[in-house]
C-alpha cells in the first residue's frame, strides 16, 4: 500500500509527510521503504532497506455516571460520563450508549459528543429493548484511528471489534404510566 508520495528536488533529495494511522488491516507494525517510479531517461529504483514503524494508539478510559435503576416507557433518561485519554484532544468525538444483546447486534440507545474536558451528555426516550424488560446498559468510546476503544462493561481497552461486555448496568423498563382521570367530587 502506498502511504504517501512526493517529489525529489534537483539533487534527488525528498521529504514526504505522512499522518500515522493503522491502516485498513489495523496493522500495528508497518514496514516502510521508498520507491522511485522513474521518468524518461531515469530507471525505476527502490530502497534496499525496510524500516519498521510501530503505530501506537493512545489508551482511553470511559466512565458512566449513575442513573435511575428503573424507568417508564416514554420517560427521558439522561446519561452523563467522562472519557479520558493518555494524550491528545478528544473534543467532538462520539460516545455511544448501548444495550448489550448476546448473540445479536447491540441496540444503540443514545449518542453524546465529548466536550473539551472529556465529559458527555446523551439523552434517551425510553422504549422496551428486550423481552425480559431489562436493558443492559453500557457506554463505549470507539477511539477511531488515534485512541484505543474502551467501554464501561469491560476492564481496560478492548479490541477494535469489542470485548466480552460482562459488566453492564441493569435498567428495569416499566410499562408506560397512563394519565389518571380526575375523580368526580363526592356528593354529601
Amino acid at each position: 500500500d502506498s502511504l504517501a508520495k512526493g517529489y525529489t528536488d534537483s539533487q534527488g533529495y525528498f521529504s514526504i509527510s505522512w499522518i500515522a494511522s493503522q491502516g485498513i488491516l489495523k496493522e500495528k507494525i508497518i514496514e516502510v521503504n521508498a520507491f522511485f517510479t522513474g521518468r524518461t531517461g531515469v530507471n525505476y529504483a527502490s530502497s534496499s532497506d525496510v524500516q519498521e514503524l510501530y503505530v501506537k494508539k493512545y489508551a482511553s478510559s470511559i466512565t458512566l455516571d449513575s442513573f435511575p435503576s428503573q424507568v417508564n416507557i416514554g420517560d427521558e433518561i439522561v446519561f452523563t460520563g467522562k472519557v479520558t485519554v493518555e494524550q491528545g484532544d478528544i473534543e467532538n468525538y462520539v460516545v455511544y450508549i448501548k444495550d448489550e444483546d448476546l448473540g445479536n447486534p447491540d441496540d444503540l440507545m443514545a449518542t453524546g459528543i465529548l466536550n473539551q474536558d472529556g465529559t458527555f451528555v446523551a439523552s434517551w426516550r425510553v422504549v422496551n429493548t428486550d423481552d425480559d424488560e431489562i436493558t443492559d446498559v453500557y457506554a463505549v468510546f470507539e477511539g477511531g484511528e488515534r485512541y484505543k476503544r474502551s467501554t464501561t462493561c469491560d476492564y481496560g481497552n478492548t479490541s477494535d471489534y469489542g470485548g466480552m461486555c460482562t459488566d453492564t448496568i441493569k435498567l428495569k423498563i416499566l410499562p408506560q404510566k397512563l394519565p389518571t382521570s380526575p375523580q368526580p367530587p363526592s356528593i354529601p
